[in-house]
C-alpha cells in the first residue's frame, strides 16, 4: 500500500512542475495554451489539424490541473488561452482578467463515470452502500483531489448525492490530476477510480463499470477564454475553429458530448 502510495506521490510532484516546464521551453513567437488534462487527447488531434491550415506560430500545450493552470496564468504565465474542466476557474480567470463570463466561449461537455481495470469490474449495483463498501475493503478508490480538481468534486458531489460518501470518505486516494486517478487503475494499484468518460474511453486498460446519474453532480461543460497574454487576435481564431461545429466529429470521437448536453 505504501509503495503505491509512494509512486503515485512522485507523478504528482512530476505533473505540477510540468506545465511551467513548457511554458520555460516555448519560444517567445509560439501561440501558449493551457488546458485541463482530460483535453489531451482531443486536443492533441484538434491541433493538428490545425496546423494543416494555419502552420504558423507554433502552438505549445501545457495539460494539467484547472486550478493549477488558472494559478499560473494569474501570476503571469503567458497563456494566450486557457481551456479548463471546471467553470468556477473559468470564471475565475475570467474575472482576474477583467473579461465578462459571457465572452467564454463553450465546447463540449462529459460525464463521470467509475471504473475498473479491464476485466474486473465487481458483480453487484455499485450504487448500493454495501457492494461498494466490500470492494474497497483495504482498498483505495483513485478520484481527483476534490477540494482542487474539477473531476474529484464532480464525484464527491455525486457520491453525496447518491449517499455513498461516509463509504468512500475513508477509503479514498485523491490525487492532483484525474490522469492520475485513471493511471492508477489502469495499473491495477486501485481496483476502482472515477475519472471523466473521455478518460475511459481513452485508456483501453480499464473499463467502464457504471455512469454516475447526470443529475447527482454539476454538469461537466468546458468553455474556454482568450486571455490578455500573446497573440490575442491568432488566440480567438483558435478558440472559433476548436467550437466550430466541422470539428464536432473529433470531439465525438474521443467521447465528448456537444456543450448543451449535459
Amino acid at each position: 500500500m505504501k509503495r503505491w502510495w509512494h509512486r503515485c506521490g512522485v507523478l504528482v510532484l512530476c505533473l505540477s512542475g510540468m506545465a511551467a516546464l513548457f511554458a520555460s521551453d516555448a519560444s517567445a513567437d509560439d501561440l501558449q495554451v493551457a488546458a485541463a488534462a482530460s483535453l489531451q487527447g482531443v486536443l492533441d488531434e484538434l491541433l493538428e489539424r490545425w496546423a494543416e491550415q494555419s502552420p504558423t506560430p507554433a502552438i505549445r500545450v501545457s495539460y494539467g490541473g484547472s486550478q493549477i493552470l488558472a494559478r499560473q496564468l494569474h501570476a503571469g504565465a503567458p497563456y494566450a488561452l486557457y481551456l479548463p474542466a471546471d467553470r468556477r476557474w473559468l470564471l475565475q480567470a475570467l474575472a482576474w482578467a477583467g473579461a465578462e463570463a459571457n465572452s467564454a466561449t463553450e465546447l463540449a461537455s462529459n460525464r463521470i463515470v467509475v471504473i475498473a481495470p479491464r476485466g474486473r469490474c465487481p458483480a453487484g449495483d455499485l450504487l448500493d452502500p454495501a457492494v461498494l463498501e466490500r470492494q474497497l475493503v483495504d482498498s483505495r478508490l483513485a478520484i481527483g483531489e476534490p477540494g482542487s480538481v474539477p473531476a474529484g468534486r464532480y464525484a464527491e458531489a455525486a457520491l453525496r448525492h447518491l449517499r455513498l460518501w461516509p463509504v468512500v470518505e475513508a477509503h479514498l486516494a485523491p490525487v492532483e490530476n484525474v490522469r492520475l486517478a485513471l493511471l492508477l487503475v489502469a495499473r491495477g494499484e486501485a481496483p476502482l477510480g472515477i475519472v471523466y468518460a473521455t478518460d475511459a474511453h481513452s485508456e483501453p486498460r480499464v473499463q467502464r463499470c457504471l455512469t454516475l446519474p447526470a443529475d447527482s453532480h454539476p454538469p461537466i461543460r468546458y468553455a474556454g477564454m482568450v486571455s490578455p497574454s500573446g497573440d490575442v487576435e491568432m488566440a480567438r481564431r483558435l478558440l472559433a475553429f476548436l467550437a466550430d461545429a466541422a470539428q464536432r466529429e473529433i470531439w465525438q470521437r474521443h467521447g465528448f458530448l456537444p456543450p448543451t448536453a449535459n
